[in-house]
This record gives structure tokens, sequence and C-alpha cells, in this order.
């Protein structure tokens, strides 16, 4: 069974190797999680060392566990937030680490995008809303959750989520990616829903 200090360990083993031996965890917000695998779930800030950089860092992370084999788990996705410039990072996604090479550690300067996630789950709910009800072959129902920013430039934002739509009584997830772009009035819109 996945107890709660299991869980904890598992996080702590991410965070350790991430943020190095000496991190202080700040804040967290640790839960399990029963999709079609067992996830451990969490998002809180740390002080400790990224990509060879000393600060404090917000982190959202998900670790899946093999049910049958608690002891089998890796770590599905970790998102970093240097919290002094607000710079994110994907470090793995979909169970693939990525490179900290890209990091950037000065501010990217698009302070024209001022949108936050709820606005723009908001934005993706409403799109996928009107999406359904316009398809003959729309989900009776679609929740987006768990939005992410990938990357920010003054012409375009990327973000990745998770959407769970139900077909015929049976539910479907899927990670995907939205583009979103300022129309002629610098209003940030989706130009691209899925992808």
């Amino acid at each position: 069974m996945l107890t709660d200090s299991i869980c904890t360990s598992y996080r702590n083993t991410v965070l350790k190797k991430y943020f190095g031996s000496d991190y202080e965890l700040i804040t967290e917000n640790i839960s399990k999680v029963v999709i079609t695998q067992c996830y451990v779930c969490d998002e809180g800030k740390v002080e400790g060392t990224f990509n060879e950089i000393k600060g404090r860092y917000e982190y959202q992370l998900e670790i899946e566990v093999d049910e049958k084999n608690i002891k089998e788990w890796k770590t599905w996705r970790l998102f970093v937030t240097d919290t002094s410039t607000g710079n994110r990072i994907t470090v793995v996604d979909v169970g693939n680490e990525k490179s900290p090479a890209s990091y950037n550690h000065t501010s990217n300067g698009n302070a024209t995008f001022d949108l936050n996630m709820n606005e723009i789950e908001d934005m993706l709910q409403r799109q996928w809303n009107v999406e359904n009800a316009y398809s003959p072959v729309g989900a009776e129902d679609s929740n987006v959750f768990n939005v992410h920013l990938e990357s920010v430039s003054s012409t375009k934002v990327v973000v990745s989520y998770d959407l769970r739509s139900t077909y015929h009584g049976q539910k479907k997830f899927t990670h995907l990616n939205a583009t979103l772009t300022p129309d002629a009035n610098g209003k940030w819109v989706i130009s691209n829903l899925a992808y």
C-alpha cells in the first residue's frame, strides 16, 4: 500500500536530486491521485541549488508509481520556476528528462503577457466547451486542468495542459499543448487549442 510516508520519501528523493542535499522545503501540497496509474503530486517552494544557481524555487511535481509494485516509481513531470525572475523550465515531462542548459536566469522582458494560469485555464475550458458543442464527435464533457507555462515571447505563448474528456461514458485523459497569440488589439487569444 502506498502510504503517506512512502509518498513523502519519493518526493524528497526527487527534490534532493534536483535541488541538492542541503535544500530546505518552504511549502508543500502533497497528495495521491489515481487515474490510470497512481501518481504522487506535489507543488511547493524550496531553497536550494538548481542548475548550479543557489536560490528560491517553486516546483510542480508528479511521480508515477506502479500500483502492483510500489517500489517501482519514476518522476513523471517536474516543472521548476526561479522566483527571482519568474522563468520556468520543464525539467521532466512525461517521464523524459530535459536538459536544464536552456534555463534562462535573466528576465524574459515580456511584461506585456499579463495572464495568470487560472485565466488561461478558463480560456481553454471555454474553447473546449464550444468545440464540444459544435462538433458531431465532440465529448460529452471536458475538463482542463494542470495548466503550465512552457514558453513566452512577445508574439507567442505556449502552454501545456491535461484534458479529461468523457465519450459515451468513458473517460479519456490527454496531455496537450496550446498556443496563445495577441490579436489586433493586443489581447491574448487562443490560436491553436490542441497539438
